[in-house]
Order: structure tokens, then C-alpha cells, then sequence
């Protein structure tokens, strides 16, 4: 089954001062009237449906990501410590494939911004 993994841990320093710790460039509305998340998963889930999405961010922000996204909250993994992408994609990966061993994964950032679709 095809699954998606959302990178959702930034903490905001590269995009200051409209991004801060309070409120990480993912969580921010630039372009349209969605935040770059919610962005992320409306354009994942034409290919994946919501139940097989996972978002994997900062502990703090595990609750608002699950609200917005309206997505279960077994569905979001709060991060204990903020590592980079390297190892957020390998935990998220063995996470999921404890859960589906034949799962085929796409792990995907959610603050790029990607102009108009086709």
C-alpha cells in the first residue's frame, strides 16, 4: 500500500522573522489561504488517501498538526529532539514498515513551495 510521510520538524530559523519558533515556516499561509503544510497534504492526497499519512514534527506542535490536518492523533509523531532529515526519514520509515512491511513510502518535507498544478 502506498503511504506518505509528512517532515514537519523545523524550527523556524531559516525564514525569520516571518517564521520563528512560535511559528515555523510550515505552519505559515504565504502563497494561498493554506499553510505549506496543509498545502503538502492536499496536493499527497490525490495518491495516498488521509488514513495512510503520517506527520512527524516537533512534540510540541503534535495537537495543532493533527487539528489543521484534521488527522488522528496516532497519525502525528511528535519528535523528542529536533535531528534533520536524515533521521526523521529513517524512523519514520522502520516505524511504518513495523506496521505494513510491504509498504511503499513517499517522505515528503512540508514547507517547499510548489507553484501552480496540473
Amino acid at each position: 500500500m502506498n503511504y506518505a510521510l509528512i517532515m514537519a520538524g523545523g524550527s523556524g530559523t531559516r525564514f525569520w522573522p516571518a517564521s520563528r519558533k512560535a511559528l515555523p515556516k510550515q505552519f505559515l499561509k504565504l502563497w494561498s489561504k493554506e499553510t505549506l503544510i496543509e498545502e503538502t497534504c492536499s496536493r499527497i492526497r490525490k495518491l495516498v488517501p488521509k488514513n495512510r499519512l503520517e506527520v512527524f514534527t516537533q512534540a510540541s506542535k503534535a495537537g495543532w498538526v493533527a487539528k489543521h490536518l484534521k488527522i488522528a492523533s496516532s497519525q502525528v509523531v511528535g519528535e523528542p529532539m529536533g535531528r534533520n532529515t536524515a533521521p526523521c526519514a529513517i524512523w519514520a520509515a522502520l516505524r511504518l514498515l513495523k506496521k505494513d512491511p510491504d509498504a511503499v513510502i513517499a517522505i515528503l518535507p512540508s514547507d517547499h513551495f510548489i507553484g501552480k498544478r496540473k
